[in-house]
């Protein structure tokens, strides 16, 4: 996913997944509740999915998540 907000400085990208933590927006104000990224942690972690997260070049976040195939998929795969 892409977000076209303020630049977020590289340093910064890793605190961007803890709960609460805003950024300004173009207009200057602090926006949303800090709770997306801290979310789409939690549900890759618990997914044993890696979260890769990178300053877009034109602003914002851009961050992919790659989930593995289900539980269970492969055994199933494999019954048929």
């Amino acid at each position: 996913m892409t977000n076209s907000g303020p630049v977020i400085p590289h340093e910064r990208v890793e605190a961007r997944f803890q709960p609460f933590q805003r950024f300004k927006t173009r207009a200057g104000a602090p926006g949303g509740d800090g709770l997306g990224m801290s979310v789409v942690a939690a549900v890759a972690e618990a997914h044993s999915a890696p979260v890769i997260a990178r300053p877009g070049s034109e602003g914002g976040l851009d961050t992919t998540v790659t989930f593995g195939p289900p539980a269970g998929a492969r055994e199933r795969a494999g019954a048929g």
